[in-house]
């Protein structure tokens, strides 16, 4: 099933913005692209390249409702560090 997205991504504890969605957030962050379009994520439930947690965490959801998802870096795709490192 299609789907839209806006989309903000936190780093760590810092709340680093890296990536949006919302041109608000990117103006107020520091990470504006003029060139880019700040469109919502089309996504297909169940496809691929999307981040399996967050896959998870938006099932079930209605059209226009809104959430808020916290992902491990396990969830999110991130494998752990490497032991003694």
């Amino acid at each position: 099933m299609p789907g839209k997205l806006r989309l903000s991504s936190w780093y760590n504890f810092f709340i680093l913005v890296f990536d949006t969605s919302i041109e608000e957030v990117a103006r107020e962050e520091g990470i504006h692209n003029p060139a880019r379009s700040y469109e919502p994520l089309g996504f297909t439930l169940g496809g691929e390249g999307m981040i399996k947690g967050f896959d998870s965490a938006v099932q079930g959801m209605a059209v226009g409702e809104e959430k808020t998802v916290q992902l491990s870096p396990e969830q999110a795709g991130f494998q752990p560090p490497m032991a003694g490192r």
